[in-house]
């Protein structure tokens, strides 16, 4: 198993001590308000906060093709050799559209993060769709009290950003300076996803309801569209092959529709990894690029999924077997527990702050600062001339040397020596 870091190296951007740690970004004086669904310039002021100007600009937002092309660049330059730190990404300007189907516990709290990054959402859940005003409201207040409980757990307040109205019946303005936010409800599928630079679903895990979600999707989405599957326990394959079929049901013709595993680990917000999961055709080309870029332009790393069948089960496994595969398949994934979360939500707060002030702000930042820990040599072998390189996506702790953490990782379940957690080790942009 090994870590997509969906940024760019610190030695790129000269950026000092916070640079080894993990953050998700708030786009740096950007505003943001509810979607146009039109792919025309968007005018945003954008604040220069790095430099403690008063004076904004205006930037054209260009459709999130134009972000794919940029960051595409931008990692080619990065060298397969350097470890890519979790924290180093210059703020882009752009950031794409999002639809999420579902709006439970796990679609809310997905809106809730994106909408904080500064992404246009609009959400499609059936129990919001049956009067569009009422449907506003109510997806108002699902995704405030997500919001609500950040305050409560003091992450707004470490982040910089202002609690929204108690009500949480009133689109949310996290900075005085930018224009309101909230996630725009929607009376369909198609609706929700017209003009979607991806498609993330968040509903039961059944082959037949993702991929009729999927296929209506591609009705109205952008035609580079990502279809992003949170499913704990069916194959990726098993899911594109569902999708392919419904298509046909359908009557459409498409391209190949470009199914990928992206699942957000609870609690969501303020978690600035995801576990992605992707085909052996998809590892070599433009799927897992473009997935890199959108996960790159929110400033999110990933780690790949190693379970067995996650991709392919066996295809001798049938009745009481497939059931069986598909509970180990859940019970295997990462979690994160509640004190690692906590810490990784904390940290994330920290550095989001420190972004929107600027480069200056997140050189200053120390890792002890962050994550409560700092050493100067590996932690298991203590040579002076082993100084810790590698570090711990989960929990964030760079604590061990390259020979310690390869041995580590040789481990049937390898755990953080500092905290214990799942390990999982860093890896470059250009390798998984």
């Amino acid at each position: 198993m090994g870590i997509i870091s969906a940024k760019p190296s610190s030695s790129q951007h000269g950026q000092g001590s916070a640079a080894g740690a993990s953050a998700a970004v708030e786009p740096s004086g950007h505003s943001w308000s509810a979607p146009s669904h039109s792919h025309a310039a968007r005018e945003e002021p954008a604040a220069a906060a790095a430099n403690n100007k008063k004076d904004a600009k205006n930037v054209a937002i260009r459709p999130a093709t134009s972000a794919i092309a940029a960051s595409t660049a931008a990692a080619s330059a990065a060298p397969p050799s350097s470890i890519v730190s979790l924290g180093d990404y210059d703020t882009p300007e752009i950031l794409p559209r999002v639809a999420i189907i579902g709006a439970g516990y796990l679609g809310t709290r997905i809106a809730a993060d994106l909408l904080m990054l500064g992404s246009e959402v609009s959400v499609y859940d059936q129990t919001l769709s049956v009067t569009k005003d009422r449907g506003q409201v109510t997806l108002n207040k699902k995704i405030f009290e997500v919001v609500l409980d950040c305050e409560k757990s003091n992450l707004l307040s470490l982040s910089g950003m202002c609690p929204p109205a108690e009500s949480g019946t009133i689109p949310w303005k996290p900075w005085p300076e930018v224009a309101p936010r909230q996630a725009r409800s929607c009376r369909s599928v198609e609706e929700a996803c017209k003009d979607a630079d991806i498609v993330i679903e968040a509903v039961p895990d059944k082959v037949e309801l993702k991929s009729d979600i999927f296929a209506r999707a591609l009705i109205s989405a952008s035609p580079h569209v990502i279809l992003a599957t949170n499913t704990l326990s069916i194959p990726l394959g098993k899911l594109q092959k569902g999708v392919r079929d419904q298509l046909g049901v359908l009557g459409l013709r498409t391209q190949e529709p470009r199914v990928v595993g992206l699942r957000f680990l609870a609690p969501v917000v303020f978690v600035p990894l995801v576990e992605v999961t992707l085909t052996p055709p998809q590892m070599v080309g433009r799927d897992r690029t473009d997935l890199l870029n959108i996960l790159h332009a929110w400033c999110k790393a990933a780690f790949q999924c190693d379970v067995q069948g996650a991709v392919a089960d066996s295809a001798n496994a049938k009745g009481l077997a497939l059931d069986i595969r598909a509970m180990k398949r859940n019970y295997m994934r990462i979690r994160l527990d509640t004190a690692t979360a906590g810490r990784r939500q904390s940290a994330e707060a920290k550095l989001r702050k420190a972004r929107r002030l600027g480069p200056q702000a997140l050189a200053a930042l120390k890792p002890e600062e962050v994550f409560g820990f700092s050493e100067q040599v590996c932690v298991v072998c203590l040579q002076e001339d082993s100084p810790p390189t590698v570090k711990s996506a989960i929990c964030g702790h760079l604590a061990l040397c390259q020979d310690c953490a390869d041995l580590l990782k040789k481990q049937t379940r390898p755990s953080c020596p500092i905290c214990r957690s799942r390990f999982v080790a860093e890896q470059s942009w250009c390798s998984i």
